[in-house]
């Protein structure tokens, strides 16, 4: 139960830094910040990352909601 809640806190952390990558990325394309460090290829996109930052974000609120087990209660 604990390495399911310290997983969730990581995927957390990571889904906030693909969400400002994806901004930044946004925002770089519209000409409000500077050039975006990957120019070219899959992650040169800001919809890449907004979509694995959903997923974390996704995968972090499952693995909260997940009820234990009676094994686990029992330990």
């Amino acid at each position: 139960m604990v390495v399911r809640v310290r997983l969730a806190w990581l995927l957390k952390a990571c889904a906030l830094i693909c969400f400002a990558t994806g901004v930044w990325i946004l925002s770089a394309g519209l000409r409000w910040a500077g050039a975006f460090l990957i120019q070219q290829g899959p992650f040169s996109h800001w919809q890449i990352w907004i979509a694995c930052g959903v997923f974390a974000q996704l995968t972090a609120f499952r693995l909260n909601r997940t009820k234990p087990s009676l094994a686990t209660l029992k330990t």
